[in-house]
């Protein structure tokens, strides 16, 4: 939020000396998803209620890349965003210099990219893939045919078109697959078996680690004295 906040006051300064008032580019802040984007549906009164529907997140910050209005000038959209195939920089590439934010962002593409491995580990687990057959046995019971959560959580036929309100066939599935859930410890198991690859991971990445917080420390520093000045 820092480093877009800075970045924000670099863009609008550049675009000031372009002769353009640029009512900002919001860029994507991040989102805390819900827990349920990871596991699937896991409270029993919310599915009863709404079925497979994902619970607002309380904590989402700021908003996701959207294009400039469509009321901007073309010179406008010009001066922001640069002439990428002549590999001029607009005003968004020179903030993004000027706070030095490649190697940052690096940092944190390799962060993605180790959770993402930790993800996929631990799907393989014997013991997730376990836990999978214990919950698929337990909605089987229920009347209901699927492998795993996510099959269930994305079946297309089950949730119609993707709208609301929720039908009573999905609401009953959605209710069935969360009371598996805490039946089989399904969440708790994969929980344990994630964070055991993730702290694996850590442990063998620790230096590569290390000199990525040390790229975002610098680049929070710079950021500041951006908005220090702005004070």
């Amino acid at each position: 939020m820092q480093l877009f906040r800075a970045l924000d006051i670099l863009d609008r300064e550049c675009m000031k000396e372009q002769g353009v008032d640029w009512p900002g580019q919001p860029r994507e802040q991040g989102v805390n998803l819900p827990v349920e984007a990871e596991y699937g549906v896991i409270d029993l009164e919310w599915a009863k209620l709404h079925g497979y529907e994902v619970p607002p997140s309380a904590d989402t910050v700021g908003r996701a890349n959207t294009p400039p209005p469509a009321e901007l000038s073309s010179a406008a959209v010009a001066a922001y965003f640069g002439n990428p195939q002549k590999k001029e920089l607009g005003c968004e590439g020179k903030s993004q210099q000027s706070l030095s934010t490649s190697k940052s962002e690096a940092a944190y593409q390799y962060v993605q990219g180790l959770q993402d491995k930790a993800h996929s580990r631990s799907m393989n687990d014997s013991r997730v893939r376990a836990a999978n057959a214990e919950w698929s046995k337990c909605m089987k019971d229920a009347g209901f045919s699927y492998p795993d959560p996510m099959a269930a959580a994305t079946d297309k036929v089950l949730l119609g078109k993707g709208g609301v309100p929720s039908s009573t066939q999905e609401k009953t599935a959605a209710a069935a697959d969360a009371t598996c859930k805490r039946v089989t410890q399904y969440v708790q198991i994969r929980a344990v078996v994630t964070a055991a690859y993730q702290k694996s991971l850590i442990e063998s990445n620790a230096e590569k680690l290390r000199e990525g917080q040390g790229e975002w420390t610098q680049v929070l520093e710079r950021a500041n004295e951006v908005l220090r000045g702005k004070q």
